[in-house]
């Protein structure tokens, strides 16, 4: 287990706990809003709290799929799953922020497009 944490410290940091941060903050202080549906319907309805649920569902999911690829020794596919995942991560973070200091945010301009 700890070398599961220790293998996803960068997605923890940035999926997890930066995402909930940012999303609270834009939210709470009028700056933004959630772009995902489900996920802003969810707010809606339960509080923030619910972020906190979500994002420890998708760890455990996560946690499932690394236990997994190690049995079949899919190093390289772990390493791909992980560094993606803690890339999208940063990029999370980084569009929160760009909505908090009021900049255009690149995922608002793609669900223009759509």
């Amino acid at each position: 287990m700890l070398n599961f944490i220790f293998d996803v410290r960068y997605f923890i940091a940035f999926y997890v706990v930066g995402d909930i941060l940012t999303t609270v903050f834009a939210i709470e202080n009028g700056l933004g809003f959630e772009a995902n549906t489900m996920i802003s319907k969810s707010i809606e309805h339960y509080g923030f709290s619910i972020l906190v649920v979500i994002k420890i569902l998708f760890l455990c999911l996560f946690y499932l799929e690394y236990i997994y690829l190690e049995k079949k020794h899919h190093h390289l596919l772990w390493n791909i799953l992980k560094y993606s995942l803690s890339i999208f991560g940063i990029l999370i973070v980084v569009n929160n922020m760009l909505v908090i200091l009021d900049f255009a945010s690149p995922i608002s301009i793609l669900y223009s497009w759509v």
